[in-house]
């Protein structure tokens, strides 16, 4: 089922589809295109909640105005081809379909899967080189349809965090792609950022802010109340924002980002056994401090230098672990060592 958005009006298409031969799917499709039309109309679109599904309203406006930013941030022209491979019902078929209306694409529409193929363009695939120029996906297609995606030219990946194994496939597929991530709340767009990139760019009508605890808090819209991501979040000066890395810390006293990566490189010169810089509850105060852990037998004196460092860098407190983990992960060896000084 192919949808002619560069040459066609979506009345001109939808008068091509007979609702007696249609399918299941291909009536889902005429009856989004049917409200899409419309002028301030509402979009009944499906929502997962846990395991439950819940219909709610979607203004068609909000959803315009997500898809020309989204379709501008990944560079979609005029005439690309596109698949539509994800159900009309949901969100995901919901952004897909209306990026392609907006960015005036070919698409073409297949039953709903996971299990993603190249259609029949119509071009020699003999000289071809891209079969697709864009495709909105979700992680469960990328991981289902590896054998396919070095053929498409650029793939926007919607996501709430993407899975290391998931873009391991798609840094190994094909160097000339352009591969976007798109970081979704409750399965709708918030954020864009080209794969592997620090910050992602705001999309739509959506105010960020930091909570208390420094996690990201999304106001759209799009939701009916502002929802906290549970993510820790920087905020920049330009409204684009990045996620808190496993070797960071934020510290709300001072509003401040440490990074624990770089304090045990200047330390590293000076301390002969392993060690791990974290926070930590202070002895004294109970407050989250920059703390030093040492593997170490027995209690000595012990010193370092603060050279290189700031004055929010410097341990506040210093502890010793005879059994210290061995792991080549910072991130995992700082839970484990965490977690045993809490039980001691």
């Amino acid at each position: 089922m192919k949808l002619d958005f560069n040459n066609q009006t979506i009345n001109e298409i939808i008068a091509t589809i007979d609702e007696n031969k249609a399918t299941e799917w291909q009536l889902d499709i005429l009856n989004f295109l049917k409200k899409y039309q419309e002028l301030n109309s509402e979009i009944q679109i499906n929502e997962m909640q846990g395991e439950n599904i819940f219909t709610i309203a979607m203004k068609r406006e909000n959803i315009q105005n997500t898809v020309k930013e989204l379709n501008k941030y990944t560079n979609v022209k005029q005439g690309d081809t596109t698949l539509i491979a994800n159900s009309i019902t949901m969100k995901d078929g919901v952004i897909a379909l209306a990026q392609a209306i907006e960015g005036k694409m070919e698409a073409y529409c297949v039953e709903p899967t996971n299990d993603i193929r190249i259609p029949y363009t119509g071009q020699d695939q003999n000289t071809i080189h891209w079969g697709l120029n864009y495709v909105y996906l979700t992680e469960a297609q990328v991981q289902q349809s590896s054998d396919v995606l070095h053929r498409i030219e650029k793939i926007a990946v919607e996501t709430n965090g993407i899975k290391d194994e998931t873009k391991e496939l798609l840094i190994s597929n094909n160097q000339d792609q352009m591969i976007y991530e798109v970081f979704s709340v409750k399965s709708f767009p918030i954020a864009v950022r080209k794969l592997n990139e620090e910050n992602y760019s705001t999309i739509g009508n959506v105010n960020i802010v930091r909570s208390n605890d420094g996690q990201l808090i999304i106001d759209s819209p799009n939701f009916q109340e502002r929802i906290n991501t549970q993510k820790a979040v920087v905020i920049n000066d330009d409204h684009s924002f990045r996620w808190l890395t496993s070797g960071e810390y934020l510290d709300d006293d001072n509003d401040t980002i440490i990074n624990f990566d770089h304090i045990e490189e200047v330390l590293k010169p000076y301390i002969a056994t392993r060690f791990v810089v974290m926070n930590f509850p202070e002895k004294e105060s109970g407050q989250e401090v920059v703390t030093l852990i040492v593997e170490r037998r027995y209690m000595e004196e012990f010193n370092y230098p603060t050279d290189g460092l700031k004055e929010h860098e410097i341990p506040k407190q210093t502890f010793f672990l005879g059994e210290f983990p061995e792991n080549n992960d910072r991130a995992a060896i700082r839970k484990e060592v965490k977690r045993l000084l809490t039980i001691n």
